[in-house]
């Protein structure tokens, strides 16, 4: 296993450039002071040496701008399948399956400072500047292993662009100074967009696919806006949906009750407004 782990550790920065360290592998936490590889690559001599004096450690993926990816990070089936709704069917990621769970590989976008949180979904986080992820072939503490699914590794495919509807989910970072420290990994809370009780419902899974992206997103409106009321005009929801796909969603929501319309759009008002409804909890 330790020739294994050297041998793919090396793989993942000299083939596809990736920032490496060594991780423990019952609590996950570096076996090094890793704040530097958050901006410089180890070097494979480096990287061995890590590795013979670790012999049991996991293979940690520096994520962020280093490596170029953003990692979301599943820990259940329920928040793997929610993730999975807010992706085009036509869009191929690279994808892990860990010991309790998935990791979903995209691209890292390009100045957008995205750090690392959890809770964009329940059961959900994200991993990006000043993060890490456990990856293959390492074996956690109770010998859980970090496998590539067949055919959707780094090495047979380029992580995408994270798609919007995803990106909608979380949280803009703050704004950093020039004397602030690179960060380590550690939770902050994100955006609960929706709650277990919502997605284990009868009503939520009536919803079609389209119905439950546009609820995502509609939670997501209000979270970073801080907004009460619901104002969601067809020229946003184009971004992830055709227009008619999104006023049957709405229609949808409506009458499952996850909705309810507070103000006709009028002659002077181009969208309608909406409140969110607890009915959804009277389905059967």
């Amino acid at each position: 296993m330790q020739k294994q782990i050297i041998d793919y550790a090396i793989r993942y920065e000299q083939k596809l450039g990736l920032s490496i360290i060594p991780v423990d592998a019952k609590t996950k936490k570096p076996l090094i002071r890793w704040i530097p590889n958050q901006k410089k690559k180890a070097g494979s001599e480096i990287i061995k040496k890590w590795f013979l004096q670790y012999p049991d450690a996991g293979l940690g993926i520096v994520t962020g701008n280093i490596s170029g990816l953003l990692v979301i990070d599943c820990d259940t089936l329920e928040g793997y399948q929610a993730t999975m709704e807010l992706i085009p069917d036509d869009i191929t990621i690279p994808t892990v399956k860990t010991p309790k769970g998935w990791h979903l590989y995209f691209k890292y976008p390009e100045g957008s400072g995205f750090t690392v949180g959890q809770g964009i979904l329940p059961g959900v986080d994200f991993r990006g500047e000043g993060g890490y992820v456990v990856s293959p072939p390492s074996v956690n503490g109770n010998g859980g292993q970090y496998k590539w699914l067949d055919g959707l590794s780094l090495f047979e495919i380029d992580p995408p662009e994270i798609p919007k509807a995803i990106i909608s989910l979380i949280p803009e970072p703050k704004k950093k100074s020039n004397k602030e420290k690179p960060v380590e990994q550690k939770e902050t809370p994100g955006f609960a967009m929706i709650t277990n009780e919502v997605i284990k419902s009868a009503a939520f899974k009536k919803l079609t696919n389209t119905a439950r992206t546009a609820y995502t997103l509609l939670r997501a409106q209000v979270k970073k806006k801080g907004q009460s009321d619901v104002i969601y005009p067809y020229s946003d929801a184009l971004d992830y949906m055709e227009r008619r796909s999104f006023s049957k969603a709405i229609k949808q929501l409506i009458e499952i009750g996850f909705i309810e319309k507070k103000q006709a759009g009028g002659l002077f008002r181009r969208t309608n407004i909406y409140i969110f409804s607890d009915k959804w909890r009277g389905f059967k």
